[in-house]
């Protein structure tokens, strides 16, 4: 028995050790050259992102979470690909409740105050998507009027994070359904990028 619970313990101090800090980066720049495709309701994006560790630790690896209809294509440091592996993670961040989310080992640690620019590719299709809404119980008609963004011949509208994540991010779970969970995620994340630097050309 105390062997077992010896052993527990130590698992239990691996795994927390290991754990991903989602929160341990702000991205401080973002340099992306976005395609939109009206007829096929397509985004491209390619260009760099630049994160710097505002955590007390050295990061070894970083989440980069997107949109869940979009899916990522290649990641790079110095000119070098990455190793990544990519996991839905739900939140509702994003109008279709889930993320797409790379997480990425990368090759050096990155030491406390530290930066790293990566290279990053994506693309895929956003389309009219309110089930983040539906699924906490609000009727479809009703959730349209809130969760609007798509891309299409007639019409398209993208408001970023919250609605549509377009762009890399990488933060904790938000969901509507806990209460202030979503705007309290959304509050932190804001607040640690507030002075970031955006250049996006179409």
């Amino acid at each position: 028995m105390k062997g077992w619970l010896t052993s527990s313990v130590v698992l239990v101090a691996a795994i927390h050790c290991f754990s991903l800090d989602r929160e341990a980066f702000t991205f401080t720049k973002y340099d992306l050259n976005v395609q939109v495709e009206p007829e096929q309701q397509r985004l491209a994006a390619r260009g760099t992102v630049t994160l710097r560790n505002d955590s007390s630790a050295a990061q070894k690896n970083a989440a980069l979470q997107i949109s869940s209809s979009l899916t990522w294509r290649s990641i790079q440091r110095e000119g070098k690909p990455l190793q990544f592996v990519i996991q839905p993670y739900v939140s509702d961040i994003d109008h279709t409740g889930e993320l797409s989310e790379a997480i990425v080992g990368l090759s050096k640690e990155v030491a406390p105050g530290g930066s790293v620019e990566l290279t990053v590719a994506y693309e895929g299709v956003i389309l009219l998507d309110a089930a983040r809404l539906t699924r906490i119980g609000l009727p479809k008609e009703m959730a349209i009027h809130s969760d609007w963004d798509q891309i299409g011949k007639d019409f398209t509208a993208l408001r970023g994070v919250g609605y549509v994540v377009w762009y890399p991010v990488a933060m904790e779970v938000g969901n509507l359904s806990e209460g202030d969970s979503l705007f309290e995620v959304l509050g932190r994340w804001k607040s640690r990028e507030r002075d970031s630097a955006v250049r996006i050309g179409l």
